[in-house]
């Protein structure tokens, strides 16, 4: 969050944490800060999700990467969704984070494709994000890294 004087990035933040409340489960409490070892040390664990996702992995998986797009007011409930969506179709290792402010997630999981029911369950799983974010959440598919903007 960004903001020109110390009033009103206190007031985007108290708009986000409202946005968020009680509909987004965290394994820690939300949280914003302005140390800025605080931030360096967050933004270096935030660049090393991917790399982290593809060396827990299991061996013979791919790691897949996807980015959708909502409007901001509904980026709280799409995370829900995504995560009901993945516990789901048993893609436990799936990791979901992005860039709150523009409305963007990103996702992280593994894939394997061993056989045709993980094939199958790949596409399911794709049509169900598909279903998710373009027609319920009014959303795009391959925002950031794609051709969805």
């Amino acid at each position: 969050i960004q903001a020109d004087h110390e009033e009103e990035l206190n007031e985007k933040i108290e708009k986000v944490k409202r946005a968020l409340e009680n509909q987004v489960k965290t394994t820690i409490p939300l949280s914003f800060t302005t140390e800025e070892k605080a931030r360096s040390n967050l933004w270096a664990i935030r660049k090393g999700l991917l790399t982290m996702a593809g060396a827990s992995r299991v061996p013979g998986t791919s790691v897949i990467t996807e980015d959708i797009a909502v409007t901001i007011d509904r980026l709280a409930i799409v995370g829900t969704d995504l995560q009901q969506m993945f516990q789901k179709f048993q893609y436990n290792d799936a990791v979901l984070f992005g860039h709150a402010l523009d409305g963007n997630m990103h996702m992280v999981f593994s894939q394997p494709f061993t056989n045709n029911s993980e094939v199958d369950r790949y596409a399911v799983l794709l049509q169900e994000l598909s279903d998710i974010v373009v027609g319920r959440r009014l959303g795009s598919l391959k925002d950031e890294h794609g051709t969805g903007r």
